[in-house]
């Protein structure tokens, strides 16, 4: 399957549950899938009211393939914790081994947004260009 829409489908849902200013950084792992389906895994870390904690959400999705050939996709939006700054990346790593032992040996895609929509929109434009068919010259 490996095509961009519901990478891109999930962080648009993202953007417009969590503000794109409160994004501060994302671990993107690399979807998952076989014949019949393709899900991934998008961990958040948003900007919290106090300026020394974070916010640590996961997105996922789930694409199925149907009998006609279209694709059922499943999003989900989840908050796990409030932390200070200098314990994230041991959180994310629970919070990861937690939901998919699988998941933990691979390495997420980082990337910080840091509340810029510059950052989102560069984040954006990379993931369709990466995945985006040759073009002939």
């Amino acid at each position: 399957m490996n095509n961009p829409e519901p990478l891109l489908a999930l962080l648009v849902s993202l953007a417009s549950r969590v503000s794109t200013h409160a994004l501060d950084e994302l671990w993107i792992f690399p979807p998952k899938s076989n014949s019949r389906s393709e899900s991934a895994l998008v961990v958040v870390s948003a900007f919290h009211d106090d300026a020394d904690r974070r916010r640590i959400l996961t997105a996922r999705y789930t694409a199925t393939r149907q009998p006609n050939n279209q694709f059922a996709v499943e999003e989900s939006l989840v908050e796990h914790a409030v932390a200070p700054v200098d314990r994230i990346e041991r959180i994310i790593e629970g919070v990861v081994r937690r939901l998919d032992d699988d998941l933990a040996n691979l390495a997420p895609v980082p990337s910080r947004i840091r509340g810029e929509t510059a950052n989102w929109t560069a984040l954006l434009d990379s993931i369709s260009a990466s995945r985006a068919p040759a073009q002939a010259a």
